[in-house]
């Protein structure tokens, strides 16, 4: 199977061809033999428009019905799907989300959350008040409390899983 990019269970990126463990995977070579095994498996997957290629994602959790735009007015982000556990008297969650070609996110900071973003596909730029990444497939990179932080592309398009420990809808401060 052709599979790309696969984000695992133990929070790892990895390029394998097997369905055990996946949380989120994506190819751009989706066939028969790939829907029927992630069906098999009971997975999910929705296909997108990545650039001008045709993007299969795979997840063991269920999309959104329609994909979601940012509520922030100055973010370009679309979110695929979220999905939120109770882990130690704590909520964590993950969110799958796109970011177009020359877009960026809204700029702000959690004082509470941490965020662990950890790119499938693409390329991004992570600005954040302590320092500016360049990610690629398969890096990660932690935010911590308190840290401002914005993600933008150029001219590739990224598609980002977003871990979130400590998950609260109030904590989102956006900085001008």
């Amino acid at each position: 199977m052709p599979l790309l990019n696969i984000f695992t269970s133990d929070k790892k990126i990895i390029t394998d061809n097997s369905l055990e463990e996946v949380l989120f995977a994506s190819t751009f070579n989706h066939d028969q033999q790939l829907g029927d095994a992630v069906l098999k498996k009971g997975l999910h997957f929705r296909e997108l428009l990545f650039g001008n290629k045709s993007l299969t994602v795979i997840s063991l959790f269920k999309f959104y019905k329609n994909i979601k735009k940012a509520i922030s007015p100055t973010s370009g982000a679309y979110y695929l799907l979220w999905h939120e556990e109770e882990v130690e008297n704590s909520k964590n969650g993950f969110l799958l989300q796109y970011l177009p070609p020359n877009s960026v996110t809204s700029k702000h900071y959690h004082k509470e959350q941490t965020e662990i973003f950890s790119l499938l596909e693409g390329k991004m730029i992570l600005d954040t008040s302590e320092s500016q990444s360049s990610l690629n497939v398969g890096d990660n990179y932690v935010v911590n409390p308190n840290v401002i932080h914005q993600l933008r592309t150029s001219h590739e398009p990224s598609l980002t899983v977003i871990e979130i420990k400590n998950v609260n809808y109030k904590d989102h401060h956006l900085v001008e």
